[in-house]
């Protein structure tokens, strides 16, 4: 099979080696991301690729919203002459994107069968292989690797057993060792208030949220009952205006 040098597909020559897009002979301007969602269309002609697949695929190790994937394919079709009749590149709503063009490699043969006899070799090898390990009655790969996917699912099952058990152990432990702490005890506050304000037995006290100041109900000399303020750690006593 001779080496593929790219894809060719209308007047269009695709060297993904190189980055090159050609149009008989004469290079075409794409961006790189633009380019990259091309290789990966062309690479699969006839097949739907969802926009799942091409953003991962385009994009591997960034989060890029659906919009960008639009603008880019805008980008491509605008490049290959192909924005009203989708020649080239068909759009399946709500899914994806679809190469419809004719697809072959650079050297005239078609891309299918080219695929397949590379695929030939590889069959062969793996019909051989699997004939020789039942041969001396080594199990096949599948089973290996399926005991393999089990083993490791039943080890990530008992670390977490395992991790669960010393998260509680530990909480045990440091509940033993530290004890909760008695809830601290409440001593009254003694004020002294001033001689020079007249209480009642239904005089009401209260104290201000900062803890720093104390208000009452008390009459002065002019005999009227209005609310005073004081600081506890003062003598002077206020009268509040307006009560």
């Amino acid at each position: 099979m001779n080496d593929l040098v790219g894809l060719q597909f209308g007047d269009f020559t695709l060297d993904v080696s190189e980055r090159l897009l050609l149009r008989d002979g004469r290079p075409v301007l794409l961006t790189p991301k633009a380019f990259d969602v091309l290789a990966a269309l062309a690479a699969r002609p006839g097949r739907l690729m969802t926009k799942d697949e091409l953003l991962k695929e385009v994009w591997p190790d960034s989060f890029v919203e659906e919009s960008n994937l639009a603008y880019h394919v805008f980008a491509l079709r605008r490049a290959l002459g192909d924005t009203d009749d989708e020649r080239y590149v068909e759009t399946v709503p709500k899914h994806g994107y679809r190469f419809v063009a004719p697809v072959k490699p650079a050297n005239g043969a078609d891309l299918e069968q080219e695929r397949a006899v590379d695929l030939r070799p590889d069959e062969s090898e793996s019909r051989d292989q699997s004939s020789e390990a039942l041969e001396h009655g080594e199990p096949r790969a599948a089973n290996t690797a399926r005991d393999g996917q089990g083993a490791l699912r039943f080890l990530s099952r008992t670390a977490v057993w395992w991790f669960v058990a010393g998260a509680f152990c530990a909480s045990v432990i440091l509940f033993l060792l530290y004890p909760g702490r008695p809830p601290a005890s409440r001593e009254p506050i003694k004020v002294e208030v001033s001689t020079g304000v007249r209480l009642t037995e239904t005089s009401a006290f209260a104290i201000s949220p900062d803890g720093r100041r104390l208000v009452f109900a008390g009459s002065g000399i002019d005999g009227v009952v209005r609310l005073w303020v004081r600081r506890l750690d003062g003598s002077e006593v206020l009268a509040l205006p307006g009560t």
